[in-house]
């Protein structure tokens, strides 16, 4: 049987448990203190884990649409995707992909350890590595959604 998974929402934040020993007590059923615990702000975005107190689902949808700078809309399709998966969403599952030419997905498939952004290889390529990428500093030089970060860090002329 596996440990249960046990999560409680204490001022706004949800606590998941990671609960591996489970004991029965005359019909009540007493945890021992976890050796895992994950906490996530109830209303952060799970791509970027940008927290505003202020968040509801709808602001969260938009911020996903709209701002999130780990995601972007696939100029082909539209689609909003994370960017470590778009080279993956262009080869199998934009709509539009029957229009791609062979020498585009060819160099699609050659260049999976690129932004498809700018270009730069990413290492590593995890989602840490991606988030090195996208959000630190000035962000991706070719993300429309860091732009504003490239603003902050230009130099004053």
């Amino acid at each position: 049987m596996a440990a249960p998974i046990v999560s409680a929402r204490i001022g706004g934040v949800f606590i998941f448990l990671f609960c591996p020993f489970l004991f029965f007590l005359e019909g009540l059923s007493t945890y021992l203190l976890p050796p895992l615990a994950f906490v996530l702000p109830l209303f952060a975005s799970q791509f970027c884990a940008r927290y505003d107190p202020n968040f509801t689902e709808d602001m969260l949808d938009m911020h996903y649409w709209k701002e999130c700078p780990m995601l972007t809309s696939c100029k082909f399709c539209g689609q909003v995707v994370e960017i470590m998966t778009l080279n993956v969403h262009m080869l199998e599952e934009c709509e539009k992909r029957s229009k791609f030419g062979k020498g585009f997905l060819t160099d699609l498939d050659a260049n999976m350890d690129k932004c498809p952004l700018c270009q730069v290889v990413v290492a590593p390529l995890t989602e840490t590595g991606w988030k090195e990428h996208v959000l630190k500093a000035k962000g991706c030089d070719k993300n429309p959604r860091t732009a504003h970060l490239r603003k902050q860090f230009a130099p004053a002329k």
